[in-house]
Formats: C-alpha cells, sequence, structure tokens
C-alpha cells in the first residue's frame, strides 16, 4: 500500500511539473501580449493593463509587453504612464523608430515641445521618408517657436497631402510669427477641394476673404445631425481661435479655444491639439500676470 501511495505521489508530482512547464512555455510574451489585446479590444481596459504588467515582471527583458502597455495608457489618455514606458522601451531597445513617434506624441499632449521635437527628429532620422507625411512635427515647431522649421515642415506636407485646409493654416500661422500677418496672407497655399465643414469657409477667413459670421454660420447649414454638429463647432471653433491669435485679439481667440477644447477627446489628435492650445494659453497668462506682480 505504502508503495502504491509513493507511486501516486510521484506520479501527481511529475504531472503537476509537466503541466507547469507547460505552462511556462504557454506565457511566452506574445502569449500574453494576445491576451492583452483581446481584453482590451473587448473594453476590459483594468485586466489588460493588470496582465500587461504581470508580464512585464515575469519578462523584464523584454520590451514588447511594455510597448503594448504604452499604447493602452495613451489610448486612454494617460500620458504620462505611457511616455514612461516608452522610454523603457527605448532603453531597451533604441532601433524602434515608432517608438520615438509614439513619445513624441505623447510627449507633446504634455506640453513637452522640445522633447517632443527631439523625440520627432530622431524618427525622422531613422525613417527619412516619413518626413513629408509627418504634419505633427510641424505642429510642434510652432509651438516651440520654431517657426521657420514648421513652415517648411507644412510646405513638404504639400506634396503629398496638397487638399487640406488645415495644413494651409499651420502654414499661415508659422508665417505670421516672423513676418506678419499680411506676408502670411499673401503666402496663403490655395485649396479648392477640402470639403469638411466649416473648412472652406475657415480657409476663405484666413485668405481676407470670408468673416468670422460665415463660418458660424456654416457650422450649423443644413441642419446637420447631432455627430456632424459637434464636429462642424470643433473645427470652426478651433480655427476661429487660431485666426483671432493671429489677429492679435487675444480675448476672442481664448474663448474659441476652450470652446473647441471643451470635448477635445471625441475629436483624435486635432482635440488634443485644442486641449494642449487651451493650457499652453492659461500657462502664458498665468506667467504674464505673475511677471506683472513682481
Amino acid at each position: 500500500m505504502k508503495r502504491i501511495i509513493r507511486n501516486i505521489q510521484a506520479s501527481l508530482a511529475l504531472v503537476t511539473c509537466t503541466s507547469s512547464q507547460a505552462l511556462c512555455q504557454a506565457e511566452t510574451p506574445e502569449y500574453i501580449a494576445k491576451k492583452i489585446r483581446k481584453e482590451y479590444s473587448e473594453g476590459n481596459t483594468d485586466k489588460a493593463l493588470r496582465l500587461a504588467t504581470q508580464g512585464i515582471k515575469k519578462n523584464p527583458e523584454d520590451y514588447s509587453l511594455l510597448t503594448i502597455r504604452g499604447r493602452i495608457y495613451e489610448e486612454e489618455n494617460q500620458h504620462a504612464k505611457a511616455e514612461s514606458d516608452y522610454t523603457n522601451v527605448i532603453s531597451k531597445n533604441k532601433t524602434d523608430a515608432g517608438v520615438y513617434h509614439r513619445r513624441g506624441v505623447v510627449r507633446f499632449f504634455q506640453l513637452k515641445f522640445t522633447d517632443s521635437l527631439t523625440d520627432f527628429d530622431k524618427f525622422i532620422e531613422m525613417v527619412p521618408s516619413q518626413e513629408p507625411y509627418h504634419w505633427q512635427r510641424g505642429l510642434v515647431h510652432y509651438y516651440a517657436g520654431k517657426y521657420k522649421a514648421g513652415r517648411k515642415q507644412f510646405e513638404v506636407h504639400q506634396t503629398v497631402n496638397s487638399q487640406d485646409v488645415e495644413n494651409a493654416v499651420w502654414h499661415y500661422l508659422c508665417i505670421a510669427k516672423t513676418d506678419g500677418t499680411k506676408k502670411a496672407e499673401d503666402n496663403f497655399i490655395k485649396i479648392t477641394s477640402d470639403r469638411r465643414v466649416p473648412l472652406k469657409q475657415i480657409h476663405a477667413l484666413f485668405a481676407g476673404k470670408g468673416t468670422e459670421q460665415q463660418v458660424l454660420d456654416a457650422i450649423i447649414a443644413g441642419n446637420p445631425n447631432p455627430t456632424a454638429l459637434n464636429r462642424n463647432q470643433f473645427y470652426g471653433h478651433l480655427y476661429l481661435g487660431l485666426y483671432f491669435e493671429a489677429q492679435s485679439k487675444p480675448n476672442k481667440a481664448a474663448k474659441y479655444i476652450a470652446l473647441a477644447a471643451e470635448d477635445h477627446e471625441s475629436h483624435g489628435y486635432m482635440g488634443q491639439v485644442a486641449r494642449v492650445h487651451h493650457e499652453w494659453l492659461k500657462q502664458k497668462t498665468k506667467t504674464k500676470h505673475t511677471k506683472n506682480n513682481k
């Protein structure tokens, strides 16, 4: 009987060991990554992050799980945590150009303009063919005060995206900062086929041929459904704000930028730009008040 018990115990130990080995083999970073993506796609953000964190602890030398967790943090607007994960990825693998781009994005979203530009420049250095497409870099040039470089970036972007009112406007804004609005108007890029509402009227406004009221009227023309109205209002308010800022009318600029920033999470990257600009204006106002009170 004792011998039988010993044999059963040995068999159980062997089964346990074999099962553990199979489990260990299954829990590769690739397998964990698949589980994380599944949970996140099903809306289980907390569980996805928990799986990612556990996987990172089990695989400290692997950087793929750090990248995935960073992307989740980025999507969830936890930009500081995303930046931290991307920085850790870069410390383990300096050859992934995409991570420099992603870190540049979340740094921009935190108003870290110089650091963001450094990452975007590194990305372009590693993948030069992407320079014409990198309009995000042009935006950071503007906020970092690199207006001539921003102008150049928007000009090269024009070669691959020739009918984008937004590109024309940011090009205008960069010139206005260095040479004034008259020069910016003289060099304003002609756009004829951007059908987004109310960008046709925005283009006319910056070209000196339209009015604020025409933009506001276009936003509500045709009784748009709530989703379309929200989108129209966002773009109208954002670019009205930028227009009045270029025209040295800070109060009107601040009003429209604040309106654009209210629902920024619904408008992708440009929604974040509106939020960044709103926070940037508040920072500058606070700095100005501090200096005046000294």
